[in-house]
Parts: structure tokens; sequence; C-alpha cells
């Protein structure tokens, strides 16, 4: 019998402990601080609630009880007001942002044409990261050579990752953390809310295009990672536009010291919509209120933004031709994206490209994407064999070599994004000048002056036409 109890109390634990995780990660989501949101998981665990869909079935008795301030009471009403519209619209029409955002689909697999999903490989569906075990963990302990491999997050975090079932080794869940890797396998882990990797705002430099009281525009620099990840935990777009947001003066409805929006409630992407590689340069767009960021989300969901990039690549494209295939997972490289000849793997993906200038060895290509797929255009290039110069993951070594000393880096930029703004709907068009490595190159191409002035008026009626071209050009 005592052994029986003993088996209960130690099952009764697990079932609190990973009830207090869940309410702490919904509260966290829900825009608490952390510690505050720790205190009340704890206390809210200990009473019986053992899952966070019971946050907004709290009763007040239940409030008083863990001395919840009113603040956090109107935070819990107004979700539970949302989640009833919400349920109102999915009987009627189509799944939220929400849900897509909460979505996790296996890497590389699952298609989702005309899905809220589709916003997401810019994107943004979970903060995944991929390691491929090398000869020296061979043997190791998972939750060590996760440690190991993505500091400063500790063996602890990973641990609970792995009991949370947020750990794949070669595609299969792995719940114990002390199961043995095999040199060669693949590592899949997806990060969740911890207090340290949470975005602390930075005075970091921003190059603004547009900005108002509920988003803004910059352009990107080369260089800048988009959002926190392991390896980036500072100095990343996140960062800066969480300092911004905090000493803005420019809205009544933004205070000093208010917090991001955070839709995705992993702590590592307030005000994020979505990204662009970290050697990528151009319009990236943030959000400063929840409704922008759901507004911008369904926008990039529902393929509403045009996207334009400039790029200078090795070789000779058609003048005008559209790019249609799937792209998943390299089967090899795990660190790479491939185009998938099996119409049953990896994601629909679509390029419309458009030659500019060419000196019939390098050329300048605007490209419009209908998708938004990780490294999509660069893997599209690369299947066109015109590979981005630069870019040391699908470019050319030869011609990489032959132009370090002016393509020190993928020359790749968003050029352009048109969309709705997110409340008034109003078009609007952020254009983010082309930097000087581009522009340089280009404009030698194009046979003009490399000054920005005349780079842009030979670029204009260009783009103009790019714009116009849909994506019923011949395929590829």
């Amino acid at each position: 019998m005592a052994c029986g109890a003993d088996a209960l109390n130690r099952s009764e634990a697990r079932a609190r402990n990973k009830a207090q995780r869940d309410i702490s990660q919904a509260l966290v989501q829900l825009k608490l601080p952390s510690n505050v949101a720790t205190v009340y998981s704890e206390a809210l665990a200990a009473m019986g609630v053992r899952s966070a869909s019971e946050l907004v079935r709290l009763s007040k008795a239940q409030m008083d009880a863990v001395e919840m301030r009113s603040e956090h009471r109107q935070l819990l009403q107004m979700q539970a007001a949302l989640e009833a519209a919400e349920l109102n619209a999915a009987a009627a029409a189509s799944p939220s942002v929400e849900a897509a955002v909460a979505a996790q689909p296996s890497s590389g697999t699952a298609d989702s044409d005309g899905a809220a999903l589709d916003a997401h490989d810019d994107a943004l569906i979970e903060p995944e990261e991929v390691i491929v075990v090398s000869d020296e963990m061979d043997g190791t302990r998972v939750d060590a050579a996760l440690a190991a491999s993505l500091p400063p997050l500790s063996r602890s975090y990973f641990s609970e990752l792995c009991a949370e079932g947020r750990v794949r080794v070669d595609g299969v869940v792995c719940t114990k953390k002390s199961a043995k890797l095999v040199a060669g396998s693949t590592l899949h882990v997806t990060l969740r809310a911890a207090s340290e990797l949470m975005v602390t705002p930075e005075p970091l430099p921003l190059d603004i295009l547009y900005e108002d009281e509920c988003m803004l525009a910059v352009n990107k620099a080369s260089g800048m990672v988009t959002h926190p990840a392991p390896g980036h935990w500072t100095g990343t777009f996140a960062n800066a536009l969480a300092h911004r947001v905090q000493s803005s003066a420019l809205t009544t409805t933004l205070t000093p010291g208010t917090t991001l929006p955070d839709a995705f409630g992993d702590g590592l992407r307030p005000g994020i919509v979505h990204r662009l590689d970290r050697y990528t340069s151009g319009v990236l767009l943030g959000a400063k209120t929840v409704e922008a960021q759901r507004a911008l989300l369904e926008a990039f969901a529902a393929r509403r933004m045009r996207k334009v990039y400039l790029t200078v690549v090795a070789g000779v494209p058609d003048e005008h031709q559209t790019v249609r295939t799937r792209i998943g997972r390299h089967p090899v490289d795990r660190l790479k994206m491939a185009v998938e000849s099996d119409p049953s793997r990896g994601r629909h993906a679509v390029s419309v490209v458009h030659r500019l200038a060419t000196d019939g060895r390098l050329s300048l290509v605007a490209v419009r994407i209908e998708t938004g797929r990780t490294h999509q255009i660069r893997v599209h290039m690369a299947s066109l064999r015109c590979p981005v110069l630069g870019d040391p993951l699908y470019g050319d070594p030869n011609w990489n070599q032959k132009e370090a000393r002016r393509a020190g880096r993928p020359l790749l930029h968003a050029l352009q994004l048109g969309l709705e703004h997110p409340l008034t709907h109003a078009p609007l068009v952020v254009r983010a000048p082309p930097p000087e490595d581009v522009r340089i190159l280009g404009a030698e191409l194009a046979g003009c002056a490399p000054d920005a002035q005349s780079f842009d008026a030979w670029l204009a009626p260009r783009l103009h036409a790019v714009l116009e071209v849909d994506a019923d050009t011949p395929e590829s």
C-alpha cells in the first residue's frame, strides 16, 4: 500500500508541475510578467487547477485566494471574451490566426495552402532549433547535448522540454532526457517560454521607414537577427523594438513601460509578425499593439502582402519566369532547405523572377514572392542555377570567392512591401533603399551611375513593371 501511495503522490506531483508550467506559459502569453505568472501558477496548481484552459473560468473566490490583481483579472476576462468570439467565428467560417500560430506541424511535411500557417515560414510558427549530432556528441545524453549546443540554456531546461514532448530525434519524440545520441542523428527542439528567454529592451539603432501608434517598418541592416534565438539572445530587432516602444512618446495609447504584444506566447517574439534572414537587409515590420500584431499576422497568412526583393545572382535567368515548387528540409544537410520532387513532402512555394540587368555573367534580379518559405528565394534561385551572389549556403563557391570583396554576404534585399494598414486598412507601401553593396554592383550591371539617386531613377520604372506582372508567366 505504501508503494501504491508513493506512486500516486509522484503522479500527482508530476501532474501539478505540468499544470504549473502550462498555466505560467499561458499567463505570460497574456502579457503578465514572468515572475508574477510563476507566483499565480504555483498557487493555482496547488488549488487543483490542472490546465491553462481553466484560467478563463476562474471564480472570484479562486482569484481572491491567489491575491490576483485587478488588471490581471481584466486580462483573463478579455481572454474569455476573445475565446468566445473565436468559437463563434470558427463555427461560422475559417480558423483563427491564433489557432494557426499555436499549431505545430512536422517540419517539412505538412502543406497548408490557403491556411493561416502560410504566414509563418517567413515565419513564425514555433522557434525550433535543428542540431545534427556530431562525432564528438556520439553517446551523449539528449539534455547534455542540447545544453552544450544551445548555450546559455541549461540541462534542466531541456529536461523539461523532453518531458513535454518538445524534443525529437530523427523525427521521433524523445521524452527520455537520458537517452544516448548517435552521431549523424538530427535533433529538433521546440523552445518555449522561460524567464531566461524573455526579450530585454536594448537601445539599438533602427533605420525607421514608417511609424505610427500601432506599428513601424524599418530598413533592417544586414547582420541583425530578427528575434532572439540560440547564439543571438541580444542585439536583435525584437530587443530594439521593445526599447523603442517603452521609451516612445509618439502615442497616447502607449506609455513608457508598455510591453510589446506577443501573440506567440513564447517570450521570444514580442511585436514580431514576419522575419528576414540574418544577412538579408530591407523592409521589416513590427507591431506595437495586440490588434496590429494579429491583423498583420492575418495579412501575411492570407497572402495580402506584396513582397519584392532585389538580389544579385551568379548567372543569367530568364527575363520573366514563375518558379513553383515544394520546399522542405534538405535530406542530408539539415541546416539547408531544398526543392522537393515528392508532391507529398515540403510546402508549396511560388516566386516570380524578373531579370532587370545582366552583363552575361552576373544579373540584377527582382523577385516577388507569393509565399514566404524558409530560404525561399535562395533555394529557388539556386534551383535555376543562378544562386544569390555571396550566399555561403546555396551559392556558387567560385563566384563567391571571386566577388568576395564586393559580396561579403548574400546580396539579398527586401526592397518593398505593400500592405493594408492593420487598423485603418488604408493602402501602405514601404520601400527600403538598396544598401551600398547591392546598389554599386547593381548599378554596374545596369550601366548607370552608382549614386543612390541615379540608381533609384533607373530602378523605379522597372520596379513598377515587376509589380504589374502576375504569377501566370511560364513556369519553371
